[in-house]
């Protein structure tokens, strides 16, 4: 008796796609959950409340963080390592 294998009409059917709930959601208004954000955030009819809303969610995706580096300088690949980055 044959086991395991491949067996007809099981698994995942051929050409589907893997979509998120937000993509979803977004195929009805043609655009991304971001784009929808930025599009509140920018409308002066909007309640200021909402936009203000729309701009702490969307600020994650548009710019990086900044991130508490000191610059490195030009010697430090002479220095002892205990001490680089510290002059």
């Amino acid at each position: 008796m044959p086991r395991g294998g491949a067996r007809a009409g099981a698994g995942r059917p051929v050409g589907s796609r893997t979509r998120t709930a937000a993509e979803k959601a977004a195929e009805g208004m043609n655009q991304t959950p971001l784009g929808y954000m930025l599009r509140v955030m920018c409308d002066p009819k909007a309640d200021p409340a909402r936009r203000d809303a729309m701009a702490i969610a969307a600020v994650q995706y548009v710019h990086p963080l900044a991130r508490n580096v000191p610059p490195r300088s030009p010697h430090d690949q002479f220095l002892p390592p205990s001490v680089r980055g510290t002059l």
